[in-house]
């Protein structure tokens, strides 16, 4: 026989093995599809020591009234929060609730962020809590950092460009 017709031969042959082979494979181990989350659920951070798989992520519309729900415990490993409360320049105090006071200015909410993530370094605080997230045109940021002996949690909202950023200081 001809080489040409022996490796033509040899050719369909391997080809023949690798595609029943992988079509074996791929009905063993199906593939698995994304899950994908809804506006209210909660997605809770864990820490691994092993790295984990990712997936793709996926583009989904999302509701004008986007839920953000960030919430982050004020005292952080058993240190008591500051007495010293970091206040945004230029902020309106719209009232007191527990140990929070609350304020608000018409800076936008990453201004607002990045100022307070400055003054967190300027003062030599460990971030220990860093969120900060956009759907739509809403924005939420949490800022949690300790000290020798105290912590600080600052919390940012804002509904939507034009309305004013809501902080609280903790």
């Amino acid at each position: 026989m001809p080489f040409l017709t022996i490796a033509s031969i040899v050719v369909i042959i391997s080809y023949a093995i690798y595609s029943r082979v992988n079509t074996d494979i791929s009905q063993k181990h199906p593939t698995q599809e994304p899950e994908v989350l809804s506006e209210t659920d909660q997605i809770t951070p864990t820490p691994t020591s092993t790295p984990q798989p990712t997936t793709r992520p996926t583009t989904t519309a999302v509701p004008s009234k986007a839920k953000i729900d960030v919430q982050v415990n004020s005292q952080l490993n058993g240190v008591a929060p500051t007495p010293e409360k970091l206040v945004y320049p230029g902020t309106n105090k719209i009232r007191t609730d527990g140990s929070a006071e609350i304020y608000e200015t018409d800076a936008d909410g990453d201004t607002v962020y990045n100022w307070y993530k400055s003054e967190f370094d300027k003062r030599s605080y460990n971030i220990r809590n860093n969120v900060r997230t956009k759907a739509n045109d809403k924005f939420k940021a949490v800022l949690q950092g300790v000290s020798e002996s105290s912590s600080l949690k600052v919390t940012i909202d804002q509904e939507n460009a034009g309305a004013k950023t809501i902080i609280t200081v903790e």
